[in-house]
């Protein structure tokens, strides 16, 4: 599929590799390999992940929300509070 497409750089993961060995020699258009090795594992185990907590949502009343944008010093901060 990716000769096919005349892809010129696959990324994949290292799980892939042997796959991606095996074919390398057959494909014409792909010049580039890039084995996506940047994050090997997960940060933390799922066992060290924090419980979730689920709190009540409220709204923000329009008086609240002008508040707080007029208390706003960054700039880009504050357009970013007024377009919401």
């Amino acid at each position: 599929i990716a000769d096919h497409a005349e892809d010129q750089v696959l990324f994949f993961d290292m799980t892939f590799l042997p796959l991606v060995e095996a074919v390398s020699g057959r494909v014409t258009t792909i010049k580039t390999f890039d084995a996506m090795t940047w994050l090997p594992w997960p940060i933390l185990v799922k066992q060290q992940w924090p419980e979730l907590r689920y709190r009540d949502k409220r709204g923000v009343p329009r008086e609240e929300h002008q508040t707080i944008v007029a208390r706003e010093k960054n700039p880009e901060w504050k357009v970013f509070l007024e377009d919401m």
